[in-house]
């Protein structure tokens, strides 16, 4: 009997502590809490908050790109 006592307390302790653990796993705030955490969103504030404008690449590939297709015509004369 003693021993059906130990094995039913050990169950409980590590289904409680899965409980409690949860939300660690899911990315829930509580055990008790269905909020969704979207990790997309939260990467996006992050990357922006510490990004270098100057850094970026894009205007000079766009710039590239009219220079490209303006020179078309004289290539094709």
């Amino acid at each position: 009997m003693k021993e059906m006592k130990t094995i039913c307390t050990f169950i409980f302790v590590l289904l409680l502590g899965c409980l409690c653990c949860q939300g660690q796993m899911t990315g829930s705030i509580s055990p008790f809490s269905s909020k969704d955490v979207n990790y997309y969103d939260l990467y996006n504030k992050y990357v922006k908050a510490k990004r270098d404008e100057s850094l970026n690449a894009a205007p000079y590939y766009k710039k590239a790109f009219d220079l490209f297709v303006n020179l078309l015509p004289d290539i094709n004369d």
